[in-house]
């Protein structure tokens, strides 16, 4: 038997970024019966192929009863690839029968809880120097107003630019994402769970997530609250610049180092956590978007949040409306 048939996966959370999905990973990491990568956010496999993505990141005996991933990256791929394209090709490796998680939340603070997540790494503006804002509120601002725009129509468009990061904005139209999947996996194999609502009550969350992948409630799990809010703060352009470094040797390690040892995919991880902890300091600016901007960004995300309170048959006035 070869290890693409050894190892069944029972599901994947799929998305969303910065919705939840490091907290909800952390919990089910130490649940008896559940086989998690030891690395979060694995390499994509899509180039490389499911088999190589199973060498790569699985033990080549499982004994645990349930095999699944959390990563947001594959919600995240629409920059390289096409939303169908990527739900199709899951279906195609993992099988009909997989259950895919979701996690939701308002967009609009998604992408600010992004924005802050970002700037010690680099990755919202091109000079390194720009991303150590005075302010977060306010630098939040001007990046928002940067890409989104008033239509002249009582409307809001996005500029995409010359060098877009487009994909943290684009990630909040939900529907789009999740329409794609339900055109290869059957409604009753999805579970939707709110961001705003996972937070008050986590554990009874994990336990309706837990009977919905066929697993028993571990009394031993650790309900910690948010694991990665983005409460870090850049120190100075060189620190960004070796966060930047250093990410590129997480990838490298996880696209080209081969399988040794669940233990040692941990330590690697564990590593570079301590070393971005070094790199960085503690968020201490709490400022908030302006009201202007937000109402800006709900008027852009208005419709796809319809979309989705169609498609939850629920009504999200109290969480997602401004």
């Amino acid at each position: 038997m070869n290890k693409a048939q050894a190892v069944k996966h029972t599901f994947l959370c799929v998305g969303f970024a910065k919705c939840g999905t490091s907290t909800l990973q952390a919990i089910f990491q130490h649940h008896k019966d559940i086989y998690l990568p030891a690395i979060k956010e694995t390499y994509l496999y899509f180039s490389k192929g499911y088999d190589w993505y199973l060498k790569r990141y699985y033990d080549k005996t499982i004994t645990k009863k349930v095999v699944g991933e959390f990563n947001p990256c594959y919600t995240m791929a629409v920059n390289t690839r096409s939303t169908d394209s990527i739900a199709r090709q899951i279906r195609e490796d993992f099988g009909p029968e997989l259950k895919l998680i979701f996690i939701l939340r308002n967009p609009v603070d998604k992408l600010f809880s992004w924005y802050k997540y970002a700037l010690p790494y680099g990755w919202i503006y091109e000079n390194p120097q720009d991303n150590i804002v005075p302010n977060i509120g306010a630098g939040f601002d001007e990046y928002a107003r940067a890409q989104f725009h008033a239509d002249g129509q009582g409307g809001v468009v996005l500029d995409m630019g010359e060098h877009p990061r487009t994909h943290y904005a684009l990630e909040g139209e939900y529907r789009k994402f999740i329409d794609s999947f339900l055109k290869y996996f059957p409604r009753e194999n999805m579970k939707f769970i709110l961001f705003e609502e996972f937070i008050q009550d986590e554990e009874d969350y994990c336990r309706d997530i837990m009977d919905f992948i066929g697993v028993e409630p571990d009394p031993n799990l650790r309900y910690s609250g948010c694991a990665n809010e983005g409460n870090r703060a850049p120190k100075s352009t060189h620190s960004i610049w070796c966060m930047k470094a250093l990410n590129k040797l997480r990838h490298w390690y996880n696209k080209y180092v081969p399988y040794i040892s669940y233990r040692t995919d941990r330590a690697a991880m564990d590593l570079t956590t301590k070393i971005e902890c070094r790199l960085t300091k503690p968020l201490t600016d709490h400022s908030k978007m302006s009201p202007e901007t937000r109402r800006l960004l709900e008027d852009y995300y208005r419709k796809d949040k319809k979309a989705v309170e169609e498609l939850l048959g629920r009504d999200l006035s109290q969480l997602w409306f401004a």
